[in-house]
């Protein structure tokens, strides 16, 4: 009869484990989720940009009155600000995610997941340092 050598493994890490796999799930989500926000943000700013070319093209017709110009400018520009800003946060958002779910993958050592190859902070710094000092 083979003996089976069991590793007793406690009920809180099991636990804990239960939590960092769901965490990883939701993580991997969120990154998904701002991955749309940002197309969408995108895809509003170049309406606004084309609107404002649309609109410059009739004023230099002479097509456009110079106050409706004017608004149109101005609120292009407010949009165009609210759009990069609202990118800006959701990049943001979505380097925490990142960094996050690397955390929890090396908790949880997975060696095949999505952020196994990815560059490591000292690489990024180190290529950075390179950069700026003019060795490419």
């Amino acid at each position: 009869m083979q003996q089976i050598s069991v590793s007793i493994v406690n009920k809180e890490e099991i636990e804990n484990r239960d939590y960092l796999l769901q965490a990883h799930n939701s993580f991997r989500e969120e990154i998904l989720q701002r991955e749309t926000n940002c197309m969408t943000e995108l895809g509003i700013l170049v309406t606004i940009f084309t609107g404002y070319a649309v609109s410059l093209h009739k004023y230099t017709n002479g097509s456009l009155p110079d106050p409706l110009f004017l608004l149109i400018s101005i609120c292009s520009i407010l949009g165009a600000l609210m759009g990069v800003t609202i990118c800006v946060l959701h990049g943001y958002h979505f380097r925490f995610a990142l960094f996050q779910l690397h955390k929890i993958e090396n908790k949880l050592c997975l060696e095949k997941v999505q952020l196994n190859r990815w560059l490591k902070y000292n690489d990024y710094k180190d290529a950075y340092i390179k950069r700026r000092r003019g060795n490419h």
